[in-house]
């Protein structure tokens, strides 16, 4: 299983992220997979071997971040998925880092 957190960065530094930052995700997910939200976190599979896990923390700043996670035991279509997602968010003007990486074997 391959597992990769993405931070998301707002359209410019000042702009604090809130909670609407999950609703626009929620609209663009819809297209990859059936979105269940769980409070503010957004959960989707957009095949049986793929995963994409939208949630909220607060950094040591207590400011909000989102961060996207994606998992799948197929390299090619995590990177294709992070892709399709990264340029949804990029058309709403924002961002993605990569926050995390990780290999998990079986």
């Amino acid at each position: 299983m391959f597992e990769l957190e993405y931070k998301i960065l707002p359209p410019n530094p000042e702009y604090v992220m809130s909670a609407t930052v999950i609703d626009m995700i929620e609209k663009e997910l819809v297209d990859l997979c059936s979105v269940v939200r769980t409070g503010g976190s957004l959960v989707c599979s957009p095949s049986d071997d793929s995963l994409i896990v939208v949630f909220t923390i607060f950094n040591q700043l207590r400011k909000l971040e989102i961060h996207v996670r994606f998992s799948s035991t197929n390299a090619k279509k995590l990177a294709e998925l992070i892709n399709e997602v990264s340029s949804k968010l990029k058309s709403k003007g924002y961002l993605i880092t990569l926050s995390i990486s990780s290999n998990i074997l079986p």
